[in-house]
């Protein structure tokens, strides 16, 4: 996340939480399920709730990374289009 956080400094001062989990049973046979989920709150960037799952947690958090970077985005273009109309 270091990455967007330069990208986007205004982050510094949202509160960001993100919570690791994964899900394998010990009664069934089957591929462990990793998931990440990103909570921001603050002035600018307001409740964006992002949540990726994969087989691994490496994937899991770079899929999330992408996916927030375009959400950041999107929101700063509407945010620009607002200021000037």
């Amino acid at each position: 996340l270091s990455e967007t956080l330069e990208k986007f400094p205004e982050l510094l001062e949202h509160r960001i939480s993100v919570v690791l989990s994964s899900e394998n049973t010990p009664s069934q046979s089957g591929p462990d399920v990793f998931e990440v989920k990103l909570i921001i709150t603050g002035k600018k960037y307001k409740d964006i709730i992002l949540e990726k799952r994969a087989a691994s947690l490496y994937v899991a958090v770079g899929n999330l990374c992408s996916a927030l970077l375009e959400k950041l985005n999107r929101v700063s273009d509407k945010a620009r289009v607002k200021k000037t109309t």
